[in-house]
Formats: C-alpha cells, sequence, structure tokens
C-alpha cells in the first residue's frame, strides 16, 4: 500500500540496490539531471522475488520513478536460457552430425558428428550455403530444396539417402532428415545426418554373397541334370 512506503527511503524498501552500490551510482547520475534506468534487481524478500526496470527523471519538487514488473519476462527468459542449454548439449554431443541452417540453406552450426562426417570444421562452412558448395553432387541438389521446401512449410521430411563430397575427396553416404524449429524467434532448419556408409558396404556383401549362393545352387543344380541325362 502507498502508506506502508510514504516517508520512507527506497533503501529501506529494496535493500539490494544499496548494498550493491546503484544507489549512490543512480542518485549521481539524477543529481545531472538526466533520466536514469536500472534493470533487473530484486526486491525486498517480504514481497518475493521481482524484477524491475525503473526509470527515474527530476520533476519540480522531487524526482519522479516509473516501474514496470518485468518478473514474467525474466521468468520466461531463463526458462528459455535453460531449454537452449539443453538443445545445445544434446545438439553438441549427439552421435549423430547435427547442423543448423536457415531457411535458404546458410550453414549456421555443425556439431562434432558432422565435422567428422565431411571432414570440415564449422567454422569453413558457417555462413556458406550448401547449394554453392561442392558437399552436394548435382543430381543430389533437387533432394536438398524439395527438404527444404518441405520445411518451410513447418513440417519435418523422412530420412533420405545422400551422396556426400567430403574435405579429403572421398565421399561417405548418408541419410538426412531435417526439421523446421525456432531458436530465439527465429526460424531455422535442424539437420541429423547419420553415416550409413558401414551399412551400405555390408549391405553389398550379402547380397553379392547371396548372388553367389544362387549361382552356387543354380550350378549344382545343372550338374545334377547333366548327371542325370549321361
Amino acid at each position: 500500500k502507498r502508506e506502508d512506503v510514504v516517508g520512507k527511503n527506497i533503501t529501506d524498501i529494496v535493500p539490494d540496490i544499496k548494498e550493491s552500490g546503484r544507489y549512490e551510482q543512480h542518485i549521481g547520475v539524477i543529481k545531472t539531471g538526466q533520466p536514469f534506468e536500472i534493470d533487473d534487481f530484486v526486491s525486498h524478500p517480504i514481497f518475493g522475488n521481482l524484477h524491475f526496470i525503473l526509470k527515474s527523471f527530476k520533476v519540480s519538487d522531487g524526482l519522479g520513478v516509473i516501474a514496470s514488473d518485468i518478473t514474467d519476462l525474466r521468468q520466461a527468459e531463463k526458462a528459455l536460457k535453460e531449454s537452449e542449454d539443453k538443445f545445445r548439449t544434446l545438439f553438441e554431443f549427439a552421435p549423430d552430425g547435427y547442423y543448423l541452417t536457415d531457411i535458404n540453406g546458410n550453414f549456421i552450426d555443425g556439431n562434432k558428428a558432422a565435422e567428422d562426417i565431411i571432414g570440415y570444421k564449422r567454422e569453413e562452412l558457417i555462413g556458406k550455403n550448401y547449394f554453392e558448395l561442392n558437399l552436394l553432387p548435382p543430381e543430389y541438389l533437387s533432394k536438398a530444396a524439395m527438404m527444404l521446401k518441405i520445411n518451410m512449410e513447418g513440417k519435418g521430411t523422412e530420412a533420405i539417402e545422400y551422396i556426400l563430397n567430403r574435405k579429403d575427396g572421398q565421399q561417405v553416404t548418408v541419410e538426412i532428415r531435417t526439421f523446421p524449429v525456432k531458436i530465439k524467434e527465429k526460424d531455422v532448419v535442424l539437420g541429423i545426418a547419420r553415416d550409413i556408409s558401414d551399412r551400405k558396404k555390408l549391405e553389398s556383401q550379402l547380397h553379392q554373397a547371396q548372388k553367389m549362393e544362387s549361382l552356387g545352387t543354380l550350378a549344382g543344380g545343372i550338374a545334377h541334370d547333366f548327371n542325370n541325362i549321361l
């Protein structure tokens, strides 16, 4: 209530403004006749943890102060930071290659696994557009454009197989899925790339073994029929 504070000094109501040294700073600036702003200090414990922006200015017979309660804003910012910190940890230490681009295909970030897959450091790609780099063979550019279009519509994509050109000149086979996400109110695309080169090699070896087994069975059948004829 106003009667609870009338006649009291601001330091009686918000002691931490004096303990932090901001009170003297506040008064010093006010004496110059300039407006002054304090952001993000916590009120007296009896009022709870409230955050304010205080704007002070001189008036004819004293000092005017406008106090804006930004508690909800600070709590939302704290929750957002915690969420972003969790995302950063998951992003950085994910076993698959994680990367972020804007909606035009310009690289924003990538994790260690992504660096291992393509052989480039993230600093070499950030700010560059993957349509203009040599990462994708020409025949895969239309696939990449299609995935980006789907993301711009607010939808994720299924895993699509790509061949990527590594920095060392080798090629690697990957499956890539992409999802539209929002980071700091900005629409970006999260890509997840999984190296399937070993899997493709095993599939090829298995297919070859099956072919050889089929040829062996066919050859055995022909030999059996030939013996019967004899």
